[in-house]
């Protein structure tokens, strides 16, 4: 005959109490909390390096076709790079400045343009941008700036 259940000891039962379970539960909680914004800072700076990258390719196949024909490309479909997304899914854009308005133009926080020759950017993220990188839309884009001397987000420009 077995001895009653309220006298098995603890070493005796099998499973976990509620308390040992929502330790676990707080715990893998905590974890979690923890983790993702990690993951996803860490992805989001990945996105805007791929981006930079991409531009630097497409930058390098501009002055090529530059240095070929004498002039710029009208847009990037002579390149064979239309097609090409950014991270996000999105084209990247690419603004010849004798086709461009004045308004068109990618400034800085002075209302100079960035670039003398052409606009070269992504984006960003939020998928909406601005002329002027000071503006909140243009933050996070990845903009080619300096003639191509310099490439970021547009918000450390």
């Amino acid at each position: 005959m077995s001895p009653p259940e309220f006298l098995l000891t603890q070493s005796n039962r099998n499973g976990f109490t509620l308390i040992e379970t929502l330790i676990v539960i707080v715990a893998i909680a905590l974890l979690t909390v923890l983790a993702v914004p990690a993951y996803q800072n860490h992805r989001e700076l990945n996105n805007i390096e791929q981006a930079a990258k991409d531009i630097s390719v497409i930058n390098i196949a501009v002055t090529k076709y530059q240095l070929k024909n004498n002039r710029l490309p009208n847009d990037l479909s002579v390149l064979s790079m239309s097609n090409m997304l950014d991270p996000w899914g999105m084209p990247y854009q690419y603004i010849t400045h004798k086709a461009a308005l004045p308004t068109q133009k990618r400034k800085d926080k002075n209302l100079i343009p960035v670039n003398n020759d052409y606009d070269l950017y992504s984006k960003g993220k939020d998928g909406s941008s601005a002329p002027a990188l000071f503006e909140e839309f243009s933050h996070d884009d990845v903009v080619r700036a300096n003639n191509g001397k310099w490439i970021g987000t547009a918000k450390k420009y």
